[in-house]
């Protein structure tokens, strides 16, 4: 019965929480490596690294006592030693079989993290990956406890300067080491006060030979497994380096704490610091509410320095009062964009997951797929890193079901038969432009329409007044489908609504683009951060209004001819769009007052998903940095809207929930 008290073990629990994180970053990297070494099987490097990833896991599993993880690593570690030593390529039943142990394996690390347990089920995955080894060749090295006889306690040789000292080590570990830099060999049997003795006798030494480096290699170990020696460790500047090698066959696994020969460490530049930490998002957030607390106090020196300038226009003390707030200003943006980028993480971190789905998808349905991922570097506030990946999924999903269409399809339309779906990212001002490219078919606005009509979504009537653009984002409404049957993937539809909702919720705007025979993009535009936005301060029957400025798309100005009703609405039309104009202050003041006519009207132009309105407003104040406050507990969620803010003369504006406005007051319209 396994001992799983080190995983609760409060002393432990900074150990613990480090293999989790160390553990998850390992198996992020793998999910792409192995997708790679399915078409790449004769890289040799990535067959390295991908045994180096089984081979870390199985170590630091093994230190904590997770027998299930540790064994169904060693077996993954077995074939991909076999692959790399040429006993054997890389085929589907070896990468179905790798694959479906790996999914195992996080589901297994799931367990382990939420119930401090094993209590997960390995043995089919076990007996598939014993059934490839059979069929690559021999079974594996069955495991073994070295014999007690062939340990060694702590030995000094008196000949060197830097004496050899070993605790537990194999006899022929012994005659190999004789040779070799000083060695610390700490294995599982020591006890916590040998292991720290043995580690304070390292660094006394290290100190003596003014060594800068020490670098930690070897694995936890709890029996005697089959592994090839690696090529020696390279240099490394940091001062102390965390590697795991593999040993030679038979080896008894233990943990090594290898001291450079002293030729070696004479020449050792000064020790570097670590360059990164690990800080809690909570701090992190914390850190962000004070930033944005001295944002409005930068807001408000900003308005009592133009107040001042006003009465005391080129005195000392006016100047003086301007190169303050000019300084403050320019040290709070510097400070907020630092924070900020504390909280930005690389969208790769999402992107990463999808080489894996597109094989998976490519297999079920039998399209050959190349996916292409571009500006996987571009960073992104962490919450919306976590909030974008449902969205992206249903979309390469339907790209793959609907969109790319079969080999034979593609190749009577004279297309090569292996399609492409891009995955792109790159910045644009203070958005991120997320782009989801196939080279497919593309959507028929006609169908589009025909099907709308079928299912009831529009009538005859009003899908002859719509144009193609119009057309093609009626595949957002929900329950719209274009799927002649039913399948476990998607069709084009099937669930464009979930990602049309999401995309909402984090203040995005969605577009599409298509053309028969040439392919389909769809185009997702997210603010960069959620907490200190640009807002577009209006006037809306005399009072202050903030409408996020990721929402407006333009500001336009129209005479009263311009507006035109359509069904009951008033509508305008911009370029080739009719846009309808909504009456917000309908819902946020109780009023059913038409708007009084003007020869000139303030238009803002807003886009919510795929859909664009428009909001009359008396007048444009202009636009600022907001900071979103809560209304706190007493207010509580008040309709249309999202929060306050904090003017620079102290004023408390509202700021819009543009998303909430136009649902509640189109469902009320309809």
């Amino acid at each position: 019965m396994a001992d799983y008290s080190l995983l609760v073990d409060p002393e432990m629990a900074e150990i613990f929480e480090s293999f989790l994180v160390e553990t998850k970053e390992i198996l992020e990297k793998l999910d792409i490596d192995l997708v790679q070494l399915e078409s790449t099987p004769d890289d040799e490097d990535l067959l390295n690294e991908i045994f180096r990833s089984f081979h870390t896991i199985k170590g630091t599993s093994g230190f904590l006592g997770l027998e299930k993880l540790q064994k169904l690593t060693h077996h993954l570690e077995d074939i991909l030693n076999k692959l790399r030593k040429g006993e054997a390529k890389v085929n589907e039943q070896i990468m179905d079989g790798i694959l479906e142990s790996f999914d195992a394996l996080n589901e297994l690390l799931n367990v382990v993290e939420n119930e401090k347990n094993e209590d997960f089920d390995t043995e089919p995955y076990l007996k598939s990956l014993k059934e490839i080894l059979n069929s690559m060749g021999t079974e594996p090295v069955q495991q073994e406890e070295p014999k007690q006889e062939e340990k060694e306690v702590v030995k000094e040789d008196e000949n060197e300067k830097t004496p050899e000292v070993e605790v537990e080590v194999a006899k022929e570990e012994i005659a190999r080491d004789e040779t070799t830099s000083d060695e610390i060999v700490i294995t599982e049997d020591m006890t916590d006060e040998e292991i720290e003795q043995a580690f304070i006798l390292a660094n006394k030494k290290a100190k003596e030979e003014n060594s800068s480096k020490l670098a930690i290699t070897g694995e936890a170990i709890t029996s005697t497994e089959t592994s090839v020696a690696e090529p020696p460790v390279e240099k490394n500047d940091n001062p102390i380096e965390v590697q795991l090698e593999e040993k030679s066959a038979n080896d008894t696994k233990e943990k090594k704490i290898n001291q450079p020969p002293k030729k070696k460490a004479e020449k050792q530049t000064k020790p570097v610091a670590e360059q990164t930490i690990r800080v809690d998002v909570e701090r992190l957030d914390e850190l962000l509410n004070i930033v944005s607390e001295i944002v409005l106090g930068r807001n408000r020196l900003t308005q009592v320095n133009e107040d001042f300038n006003k009465e005391h226009e080129g005195t000392e003390l006016a100047r003086n009062l301007s190169d303050t707030s000019r300084q403050i200003d320019l040290l709070t943006t510097q400070l907020q964009q630092a924070v900020m980028k504390t909280r930005m993480i690389r969208i790769e971190k999402v992107f990463n997951k999808y080489p894996r789905l597109v094989r998976d998808l490519s297999k079920e349905t039998g399209k050959k797929v190349n996916l292409v991922i571009e500006g996987e570097k571009t960073e992104l506030d962490k919450t919306l890193i976590e909030e974008i990946n449902d969205p992206l999924v249903h979309l390469i999903r339907n790209s793959m079901d609907h969109g790319v269409e079969s080999p034979e399809e593609r190749e009577k339309a004279g297309k090569d038969p292996k399609g492409t779906i891009r995955l792109a990212a790159e910045h644009e001002g203070n958005h991120i432009i997320i782009t989801i490219a196939d080279d497919g078919g593309g959507i028929d606005p006609q169908k589009i329409i025909a099907k709308s009509i079928e299912k009831g979504i529009i009538t005859k009537e009003k899908a002859s007044e719509l144009t193609d653009k119009e057309a093609l984002n009626l595949i957002f409404a929900p329950g719209f489908s274009t799927a002649e049957k039913v399948t476990n993937i998607s069709g084009r539809g099937v669930g464009m609504d979930v990602v049309k909702t999401n995309v909402t919720k984090l203040r995005g705007i969605i577009d599409i683009e298509s053309e028969v025979g040439k392919g389909t993009s769809i185009i997702i535009k997210l603010p960069l951060t959620l907490a200190i936005i640009q807002g577009l301060l209006v006037e809306i029957v005399g009072e202050t209004i903030v409408i996020p400025l990721n929402s407006v798309i333009e500001v336009i100005t129209v005479t009263e001819d311009d507006i035109y009703p359509v069904n009951k609405t008033e509508c305008i039309r911009l370029r080739d769009r009719v846009i309808p104009l909504v009456n917000i202050e309908q819902l946020l003041y109780h009023t059913d007052t038409l708007p009084v006519k003007k020869e000139s009207q303030y238009i803002v132009i807003i886009g919510l998903a795929e859909k664009r309105y428009g909001i009359r407003v008396d007048r444009l104040i202009g636009q600022k940095e907001i900071v979103i406050k809560s209304l706190g507990k007493y207010l509580g969620n008040i309709e249309g809207i999202a929060g306050s803010t904090i003017m620079g003369d102290g004023k408390v504006v509202m700021i819009a929930d543009i998303s909430e406005l136009i649902n509640k007051i189109t469902a009320e319209n309809e």
